[in-house]
């Protein structure tokens, strides 16, 4: 009888915590999260305002009669992510532009780009281009349970999340995330120069250790 008991409790007990020991055991492999989750982007809405000369004293103002100014403050307000003004006309007063926005503040909290003036004889005398962004940050956090440090974490939905949400965060312009701007001639000429100069250079040897 006390044999036949024994059997009873030890079969229990292998039943009761095999499970559980194989998985402590069982290699842990990253799950699928949703797309929605498991992904960073980022996403743009713009919009086109102009303006032309009204009234007697020509102050630009939109259709709908809103004034520059007053349209300046409303996005200093609301700050957009980019603003690219785009003057057109023999007559238009780039000058007055250009200390207008620095008077706004707008540049403080918005990344702004004033385009060369086109000789346009008709249509509006500046229009201005209105982009905001918005962010989609994926969860970082749902397959934190996972190993990161080896082979299994480059399979990991989650692998270098962080890393890229920070990078995407810190954008001056957020379109850059889709692709990047042209690198201008002024930029590109003290680059090419830094390697040339480096991949012509002498080797110089590493110095002689002193006894």
């Amino acid at each position: 009888m006390g044999n036949t008991m024994t059997r009873i409790i030890y079969v229990a007990f292998l039943l009761l915590f095999l499970p559980i020991l194989s998985g402590c055991t069982a290699p842990q492999n990253p799950t699928n999260l949703p797309v929605g989750q498991a992904k960073n982007g980022i996403e743009s809405k713009s919009y086109l305002i102009t303006f032309s000369p009204q009234g007697n004293d020509g102050e630009l103002r939109a259709r709908d009669g809103l004034s520059f100014a007053d349209f300046l403050e409303d996005l200093r307000r609301d700050p957009p992510g980019y603003v690219n003004f785009l003057p057109a006309g023999d007559s238009f007063d780039e000058s007055g532009l250009m200390e207008r926005l620095q008077q706004s503040g707008l540049s403080r909290s918005s990344d702004i780009e004033v385009s060369p003036v086109t000789h346009s004889p008709k249509g509006p005398a500046l229009t201005v281009s209105v982009t905001y962004y918005y962010y989609r940050l994926a969860d970082c956090g749902t397959d934190l349970s996972f190993r990161k440090l080896d082979h299994i974490a480059m399979t990991s939905p989650g692998f270098g999340c962080a890393v890229e949400q920070n990078r995407m965060l810190s954008l001056a312009r957020p379109e850059d995330w889709r692709h990047g701007r042209a690198l201008a001639p002024s930029l590109a000429g003290p680059d090419v120069k830094a390697v040339t100069t480096w991949q012509n250079a002498t080797p110089t040897p590493f110095p002689q250790r002193s006894n």
